[in-house]
């Protein structure tokens, strides 16, 4: 279990009125101040906890915002502690990642990466380094619009999650590159923070290999409105099931912007 679980959700959008007069616009389901509790089960028990922020730009008015997900274990897992925090960057004028960075403490192992995504060259600069090593520094080739897996949550909340939809999203791990396939299968009836919900059941193929390679595929379930907050997660990884369910949702910042081609993202 890693910051992967960062499997991220949350946020708020409403179109103003106004904005109709205007040029074409997009309101994004999530923005700055938007945060999320969850509470995760290994193997059936409760094995932890996460929570997952939306924070606001470094400059004023400025459109890159740090997706931060703090994880942690329970008692329960005392024989192998993790505390781990993974920052994704999201551009939201183009819905893009520039990069992340992970900050991981696991049965008292420490180490961090930071990914620096340069999407007009389509090549990533890696930083690695782990507690008492050298800093170590490599360059590699991504596929246009690559993401970590953090990020993805959030790419697929600005789609339409029609049923039916496919999309398929180029990831960088830090080490390699994987396709993420994303199908909206139908609705599923949930207890959801909102109260009972038919959401929308999108199944999800990772394209990973090791101890997070899936034995089935996992599932993402999102609520049907503009939001599309995800609620709940099921992945069955080499190590066993984990799931992760939405307890408490926070709504962000109503932030609208021009609209852009789906295409050009």
């Amino acid at each position: 279990m890693t910051s992967r679980f960062g499997f991220s959700l949350a946020a708020l959008c409403a179109l103003v009125a106004s904005s109709a007069l205007a040029s074409p616009t997009r309101a994004l389901p999530f923005g700055p101040g938007e945060q999320l509790q969850l509470k995760l089960t290994y193997l059936g028990m409760t094995a932890g906890s996460a929570q997952i922020t939306v924070g606001a730009a470094k400059k004023p008015g400025g459109l890159v915002w740090p997706i931060v997900g703090d994880l942690k274990t329970a008692s329960l897992l005392a024989w192998y502690p993790i505390k781990d925090k993974m920052v994704s960057y999201w551009d939201a004028a183009t819905s893009r990642s520039p990069g992340s960075e992970l900050y991981a403490d696991e049965n008292h192992n420490r180490r961090r990466q930071k990914v620096e995504i340069d999407q007009a060259t389509r090549t990533a600069v890696v930083l690695r380094q782990k507690e008492g090593e050298k800093l170590t520094r490599s360059v590699a080739t991504v596929e246009p619009g690559a993401m970590d897996f953090f990020a993805v949550t959030f790419a697929l909340r600005e789609k339409p999650l029609t049923v039916g939809a496919h999309y398929v999203f180029p990831v960088f791990t830090g080490g390699k590159s994987v396709q993420l396939e994303a199908v909206v299968e139908g609705t599923a009836p949930l207890d959801t923070p909102f109260g009972k919900q038919n959401t929308l059941r999108v199944r999800i193929r990772t394209g990973l290999s090791g101890k997070f390679e899936s034995k089935h595929d996992m599932f993402v379930y999102f609520t049907p409105d503009a939001r599309h907050v995800p609620v709940r997660m099921e992945a069955d990884f080499a190590f066993g099931a984990i799931v992760a369910e939405t307890t408490r949702y926070q709504a962000g910042k109503t932030v609208v912007l021009p609209a852009i081609a789906d295409a050009g993202r």
